[in-house]
């Protein structure tokens, strides 16, 4: 939780010395319901995540050999936890499996851990904790969206018609928007294709960032198609 509310918090700041505050006031609409889809897309990877570790079984198990590091992606610097984890598995025996790349520091009096039936995934939350955390998402996504509807009635009320500036503003951040988040899928691409392949453990902080890249890529490309639409209904 305490991730997404940084991210939320590096977004506003972004939009605020971009766009401008004003800006930011008209159109604070279009940020909370984008907001709410991303929420709502997050809530579907973990509650499919947890679907995943359905039959995981658990097992007693702890973590040593915690460390630290810091490592440059998406434009800037973040903290990644890498451990081994030791449990005992069904049949007696202690198994160690080691864990890098992740964005959530683990639990040193950690004492039970879940791992799937063929012993290559071992995690340090429960199904019932993974299920739980993508209601809190799709709560939020709820509610932000509640929110957004009287911001759009009273936004139609003042700015019943856009005008051609406020159309050829929607096709140029539109562009910008969608040259950026491009830029980041194909940059997140390799790591994902590294994730599906089992090279690598799955990386949430990624997931999320590779999610906002396609939602806002998808968005500025309907934005600026409807823009481009209504200036030349305009023009003729």
């Amino acid at each position: 939780m305490v991730k997404y509310v940084v991210i939320g918090l590096s977004i506003f700041y972004l939009i605020k010395t971009r766009i401008g505050i004003q800006k930011l006031k008209k159109y604070i609409h279009l940020f909370v319901f984008g907001a709410s889809l991303f929420m709502l897309f997050i809530g579907c990877v973990n509650m499919q995540g947890a679907r995943m570790g359905k039959n995981d079984i658990e097992c007693p198990g702890y973590v040593t050999n915690i460390k630290s590091g810091y490592r440059y992606a998406a434009k800037s610097f973040r903290k990644e936890y890498s451990y081994t984890v030791h449990y005992t598995f069904k049949d007696g025996k202690e198994y160690t499996k080691e864990v890098t790349g992740q964005f959530d520091k683990p639990d040193k009096n950690l004492k039970k851990v879940w791992v799937s039936p063929d012993q290559k995934v071992v995690g340090t939350d429960s199904y019932k904790s993974r299920l739980q955390n993508s209601y809190y998402n799709f709560v939020i996504a709820l509610v932000l969206f509640i929110i957004s509807i009287p911001l759009r009635i009273r936004f139609k009320k003042k700015y019943p018609r856009p005008t051609k500036d406020d159309l050829e503003n929607f096709v140029i951040w539109g562009t910008i928007v969608g040259v950026v988040t491009l830029f980041g899928m194909v940059l997140l691409s390799y790591d994902f294709y590294k994730i599906v392949t089992g090279q690598k453990n799955l990386d949430y902080l990624e997931l999320d960032l590779g999610l906002v890249c396609c939602i806002g890529f998808i968005c500025s490309v309907i934005a600026i198609i409807r823009s481009k639409i209504k200036i030349k209904k305009r023009c003729y």
